[in-house]
């Protein structure tokens, strides 16, 4: 199987705990199971409070990353040279677009 296909199946939860005297290696998530409510709860805590305590800028918003602002950069250049030329339209059809 390609590893696209892969990744593209795989499922991450949100929140992923897990109890290392029970399961070391990490294969069973427990964050919703009722018995891990409390600890998970305190964790969130010291998260939020770390967070703040570093002025984290997740709190401000989500992160954007190099390869956002690399193709960013990029349509900003091509926007740029789209509207010095007039040229904003392709001259080339993309296949199955009309």
């Amino acid at each position: 199987m390609p590893y696209e296909e892969v990744m593209s199946k795989r499922v991450i939860s949100r929140v992923e705990l897990f109890d290392l005297d029970t399961d070391p290696n990490e294969f069973q998530n427990v964050e919703d199971q009722p018995a891990y409510t409390e600890t998970r709860q305190q964790l969130d805590m010291l998260l939020w409070q770390w967070m703040e305590s570093v002025d984290d800028p997740l709190l401000r918003g989500p992160a954007r990353t190099p390869s956002y602002e690399s193709a960013m950069a990029d349509y900003a250049r091509w926007r740029a040279g789209a509207e010095r030329t007039g040229k904003d339209q392709p001259t080339v059809q993309a296949p199955g677009l009309r």
